[in-house]
């Protein structure tokens, strides 16, 4: 990195290390020699004592003097690196000089709090006992004035004892660090925009040599329209204006359909319209970015630039353009791969389960209907039993897939109405009842008077159905099932279907509702399952705008919860 040293005497210098230290000034550096306002040499062998035996570790070398060196000296410099900073009076880094000699010609004796920083050297220097400076002091100064600049610490001590020392009365005059600030910037901004200047002379050099009329530019942009990265395309436009323009901020703005879509860098508080230029990158009538280039190095050529600016923008704007399409068909491309890959895999669950059940009534069907077999009574009862619950389970099957498919194409209309949800579940299907009843499973149905939603009758009966349903299935003959629901904090109804079963594993639980991912299993007297039943509950549910979720631990039951929002409670 590029480094400046400023050199100054240290009555000056804590106010500027203030500034360095709480600014952001990294390749800067600062020295001091002691304050010596009479007789200050400032040679080639002093700046090496005072900076180290190599002088050339910085790029330049600003030493920042007054009248308190003579002009003699300035020959005694002969570092290539090094700039004198010759100031009329010392004081005017912190205020301006017209200020500073008017309050002077009125007899005062101005100091600054780097000044009373050295108090104690400054009395030594000047060699006068106490009386003696009274007398010396008390003739020609009116009065003393701190140039107060807010620098941290405790100056009025050193403050008050050298206005008792020199026998005049004091004033504080708050000056601040803006004045010090604007000459520290400039000192520092035209270092940093002459190594600039260097560096994108270079460049500029360069593409002339290449090119004079920038055929070779233009050739670049158009191979943009070859590349699919958007990011690597506004990159390297970015490379082109700065090599273009050199300009001392580059801030790019994105926008899809007419709305900026990125955060960029904070644009520069200190640059020039006139000296900056913004080119649009647009297809289609469309703005599809914007770049602002901020404080070209060369503004006189900025009319020369103008015709490029059209060329980065059409050009720019379709490679851009393209780019985008290619990821928006890229991004449908990988989502029908995924849709297909779980359509497939879902169709072959269905397919197996649905083979599976026809399998086992065509074998039951065949037994019975050879005649070879001598069935009794109880062996018939058994097969007719087996065939009706293979029977009632495929269909169930079949009825959940013909519900499910025609939600896939949007077959099922979403049409709330208001439920009283204790007449509604309470009026539950006639073959949850026979199949709890068969399991000698009680049934509890839990619902507070009153309590209505604004929900799809057919969906809410479907999801009511097929959690039921699945709660009886896994749990043993004995046990109990109950249904709740209650208005939650949330201001929705809160579902709960509660079972004493056998309960899931945590992978069970973890892939439930999930199309991709067979979780189906036996219930506890070997009823068929499929789990698409939970995949149809969990879309009926997202049509409400509500969430499905389940609790569970092996061997201590499972609980099913679904939440239902826009609640009408009477």
């Amino acid at each position: 990195m590029e480094r400046l040293c400023i050199i100054i005497c240290n009555s000056l210098a804590p106010e500027i290390s203030h500034i360095l230290q709480a600014g952001n000034y990294p390749d800067v550096t600062l020295k001091s020699f002691p304050a010596v306002c009479t007789g200050c040499f400032v040679t080639d062998e002093r700046i090496v004592e005072i900076i180290g035996d190599n002088p050339y570790q910085y790029s330049k070398i600003a030493v920042i003097v007054s009248s308190c060196m003579g002009k003699k000296n300035v020959r005694n410099i002969h570092l290539k690196n090094v700039e004198i900073i010759r100031l009329e009076q010392c004081l005017e880094i912190l205020f301006p000089l017209p200020t500073i000699y008017h309050y002077i010609k009125q007899g005062n004796y101005l100091v600054s709090n780097g000044w009373l920083r050295n108090y104690n050297r400054h009395i030594r220097d000047w060699g006068f006992d106490s009386d003696s400076a009274k007398n010396f002091f008390g003739e020609s100064i009116r009065k003393i004035v701190l140039l107060e600049t807010g620098l941290p610490g405790d100056y009025l001590t050193n403050l008050t004892a050298l206005s008792e020392y020199m026998g005049v009365p004091y004033d504080i005059l708050p000056v601040g660090i803006n004045h010090l600030q604007r000459f520290l910037d400039s000192v520092v901004l035209e270092w940093r925009n002459e190594n600039e200047r260097k560096t994108q002379n270079s460049r500029i050099a360069k593409l002339a040599r290449e090119s004079a009329d920038y055929s070779l530019v233009f050739s670049h942009l158009r191979n943009l329209i070859d590349h699919t990265d958007e990011e690597f395309i506004i990159q390297e436009i970015k490379n082109l204006l700065n090599l273009l323009f050199a300009p001392e901020q580059l801030v790019y703005h994105q926008y899809s359909n007419g709305v900026e879509t990125n955060t960029p860098n904070q644009a520069s508080e200190i640059f020039n319209p006139e000296d900056s230029i913004t080119i649009e990158v647009r297809h289609q009538n469309e703005t599809l970015g914007l770049f602002e280039v901020l404080n070209v190095r060369f503004p006189k050529f900025i009319p020369q630039y103008k015709p490029m600016e059209l060329v980065i923008s059409q050009i720019g704007g379709l490679a851009i353009a393209n780019a985008r399409k290619y990821s928006e068909l890229e991004l449908t491309r990988l989502a029908l791969c995924e849709l297909n890959a779980t359509k497939d895999k879902f169709f072959s669950i269905i397919s197996h389960d649905l083979r599976g059940a026809f399998s086992s009534i065509l074998g039951l069907t065949g037994l019975m209907a050879d005649d070879s077999y001598d069935l009794s009574t109880e062996d018939l009862r058994y097969f007719t039993l087996s065939v009706h619950k293979t029977a009632k389970s495929t269909n169930d099957l079949l009825q959940n897939l013909l519900e499910w498919s025609h939600l896939q194409k949007d077959g099922i209309a979403y049409l709330p109405e208001s439920i009283n949800l204790k007449d509604f579940i309470g009026n539950c299907d006639e073959s949850v009842r026979f199949a709890a009843e068969n399991k000698m499973i009680i049934l509890e149905v839990n619902l507070p008077e009153g309590l209505t939603a604004q929900a799809d009758p057919n969906m809410l009966k479907t999801i009511m159905r097929n959690l039921v349903m699945n709660a009886i299935k896994f749990t043993r003959q004995g046990g109990e099932v109950k249904v709740e629901a209650r208005l939650s904090d949330e201001n929705v109804i809160l579902f709960s279907v509660k079972d004493s079963g056998i309960g899931m594993s945590k992978q069970i639980l973890d892939n439930l509702f999930r199309i991709d991912v067979n979780v189906s299993r036996q219930g506890t007297d070997a009823e068929p399952s499929t789990g698409l039943g939970l995949i149809l509950c969990k879309e009926f549910v997202d049509k409400h705008g509500g969430q499905i979720w389940a609790e569970s631990e092996e061997g201590k039951g499972s609980t099913f919860y679904f939440t239902i929002p826009q609640i009408l409670n009477k």
